[in-house]
This record gives structure tokens, C-alpha cells and sequence, in this order.
């Protein structure tokens, strides 16, 4: 349930074993060519995050029902996610990258993005210790993305095959990077 989810202690990124893991990684592969190539760590919002702790219908289920039990999750998760995020820039990542799906409107409804979703990520994303880019996760971002152009710290998006590149380098404008 929704109020099981509060009850998780979230991974602490000093000690865990797959997160130590995935440091070392990192330190691994910035000592080797971080001085030549851009290091991305790949990592969930804190908006993306809560599917996979306790499901997608679960999720949609509280984002839709239970807005202030999706708010108190969220608050969980995006210590987490600050929590991740400092620790992959210390250990020599660049940027790191965001998937958005519970952001896009082709996944959740305008009213959850507008009330909940969106103002958490915008939250996370300003407060993320280094630059990040927004990737589509899978669907068209072209109808988001002056709203995705809004977030602090964002350097780039990552745009779905389907969005239309000069429209969306017209929303973006000329100084973030378009993939």
C-alpha cells in the first residue's frame, strides 16, 4: 500500500551494496576518460522512482486518489534523489540523465503534472547538485517541453524520434543541447 511505502527505509548511498557498486563504476570509468568524455549517471526523479518501489497501477492509483500520500512519497523519494545525485557527481559523473514519464501527458493526466509531478521535479532538479538532462522516457515531449524548459540546473533534453527537432530548438532556444 501507499502508507507501506513510507515505512521503507530508502538505500543509504555510503553503504549499500548495488549503490557502492555502482560507484565504483563511476570512479572507474571518470579516472578513465573523464578528462576526454562526458561521464552521464543515469538516475530516476523522484516522480519516477515510486513505480518501481510499489508499482505503476499503485502508483497512478495514489497520484490519482490520494495526492497528499503521493506528495509525502515524493518527499521521500527526492531525498533519495538528492541524496544519489550528489553522491554520482562526487564520484566523477558530468551530468546526469533523467527519464520522465510521470511528467509526460501521454502517461498521466495535465492536472496530475500541473499539481503534482511537475512542481516536485522542478523541486528535485533545482536543488540536484549539477547539470542534468531530461530524457523523454519513451513518448513525445514536444507538447511539455516549454513547461520542461522551466527547470532549473537542465542543460539538454533528449526528444523523442517523433518531436519535431526545429520546434522543439524553438521552444529550448539556442544555448541547451537537443538529442
Amino acid at each position: 500500500s501507499a502508507e507501506d511505502v513510507l515505512k521503507i527505509e530508502m538505500p543509504d548511498v555510503d553503504s549499500h551494496p548495488r549503490l557502492c557498486f555502482i560507484r565504483d563504476a563511476i570512479r572507474g570509468i571518470a579516472a578513465k576518460f573523464g578528462k576526454d568524455t562526458a561521464v552521464c549517471g543515469v538516475m530516476l526523479s523522484p516522480v519516477d522512482l515510486p513505480p518501481l518501489i510499489m508499482g505503476i497501477d499503485l502508483w497512478l492509483d495514489t497520484l490519482l486518489f490520494e495526492k497528499d500520500m503521493a506528495e509525502r512519497i515524493i518527499d521521500m523519494t527526492t531525498q533519495f534523489f538528492l541524496a544519489w545525485s550528489k553522491a554520482m557527481f562526487d564520484d566523477g559523473v558530468h551530468f546526469i540523465a533523467l527519464p520522465l514519464v510521470f511528467c509526460n501527458p501521454a502517461i498521466v493526466t495535465e492536472d496530475i503534472i500541473r499539481n503534482i509531478t511537475f512542481p516536485a521535479l522542478k523541486n528535485a532538479v533545482s536543488h540536484a547538485p549539477g547539470p542534468v538532462v531530461l530524457h523523454h522516457g519513451g513518448a513525445a515531449v514536444l507538447s511539455s517541453l516549454e513547461m520542461l524548459s522551466t527547470v532549473p540546473n537542465v542543460v539538454g533534453y533528449a526528444i523523442d524520434h517523433c518531436d519535431d527537432f526545429k520546434s522543439a530548438r524553438d521552444i529550448v532556444g539556442p544555448d541547451r543541447v537537443l538529442l
